[in-house]
């Protein structure tokens, strides 16, 4: 491994050829989002070509480039660097390894206790946006539940994330039933009449109670067309600036056997499709060009396209604009 001092920078260009980074383009003098010289927390997604690996950073999937790979570079890893803004350029600049223990930047998986893994990395990204104070207890009660779930444990970490912020105990049971109103997933024939809550009632709850800045509130539906499709609208208010920082609808087919994902969030829209094939470029590129008519008709001019796999879709979900610190 390579001294602390050794280690590489991230290089983040910005131009609007790099379609992924638009996020953060340069507004005069300053990128989107970032400060001169603030800490943040950086998760690898992904080691591509050429020294470029994609990351999550504050919110977004982004594109960076590195003059060399260290072994702490590793898909998974979460690296504590410093901001420096250059000409259209946000160089992330990595810490010495040994933190001072009393930094708020240290590893939090250590200071909590519990185990490090993706799915525990999207609890606790889940538990900082909706502003949860991180404690060992609720965490590893709530990880102890979710392997029932699988292959959705971070869609039940996200359920039952927002139970708990609303003050309802997470059961299995109604982490069940919100998987199927939100997701669209099949629902169980088996239900506890006690914890079974109507659906109207439980959303009406979980949108009304409001547990700080950040506030999700999620509205199930079902349409009939070709076939029934059911799923959910869930918007990410901002309560302190009134402004809605991310929508996301989802919806499933039984008998298609299909899901679709759409995201608006920072200028961009990104969708995804999950069935019994893949997507080719062709139907990707006419459904690119649909997006791109229904949102001018609706007036927005300003959202950029994108396909994106449905595997690359749940990264984004699962660490979105969260900084994993205490």
């Amino acid at each position: 491994m390579q001294p602390a001092a050794e280690r590489p920078a991230f290089f983040i260009p910005l131009n609007r050829s790099n379609a992924l980074n638009a996020a953060v383009l340069f507004h005069g003098d300053t990128a989107a989002g970032f400060t001169e010289n603030e800490s943040v927390t950086v998760r690898v997604l992904s080691i591509l070509k050429n020294n470029t690996i994609r990351i999550a950073v504050k919110g977004s999937v982004l594109q960076a480039q590195t003059k060399a790979l260290s072994q702490d570079i590793r898909e998974g890893a979460f690296l504590l660097m410093r901001v420096h803004i250059t000409e259209n350029t946000v160089v992330l600049i990595p810490y010495q390894k040994h933190i001072h223990p009393q930094s708020p930047h240290n590893d939090v998986f250590t200071q909590l206790g519990i185990p490090q893994s993706d799915l525990t990395a999207a609890l606790i990204a889940f538990f900082r946006q909706n502003e949860q104070p991180l404690q060992s207890r609720p965490l590893l009660k709530i990880l102890s539940s979710l392997h029932v779930f699988a292959p959705h444990e971070k869609k039940a970490a996200f359920v039952a994330t927002l139970l708990y912020s609303r003050g309802i105990a997470p059961s299995p049971q109604l982490i069940t039933q919100c998987l199927t109103a939100l997701f669209g997933f099949p629902a169980k024939q088996e239900k506890t009449a006690a914890e079974e809550w109507d659906d109207q009632d439980l959303f009406r709850f979980l949108n009304h109670v409001k547990t700080g800045k950040n506030h999700w509130v999620v509205f199930p539906f079902e349409k009939q067309l070709d076939t029934l499709w059911k799923g959910s609208a869930a918007f990410l208010l901002d309560l302190h600036d009134t402004l809605c920082r991310e929508c996301c609808v989802r919806v499933r087919s039984e008998e298609k056997k299909e899901a679709w994902t759409f995201t608006l969030k920072n200028d961009l829209c990104h969708f995804s499709y999950q069935g019994t094939g893949k997507l080719s470029i062709q139907k990707q590129e006419k459904l690119i060009a649909l997006l791109h008519d229904c949102l001018e008709s609706a007036g927005v001019m300003s959202y950029t396209v994108h396909y994106v796999d449905n595997d690359n879709m749940e990264e984004n979900e699962s660490l979105a604009s969260i900084d994993i610190s205490v």
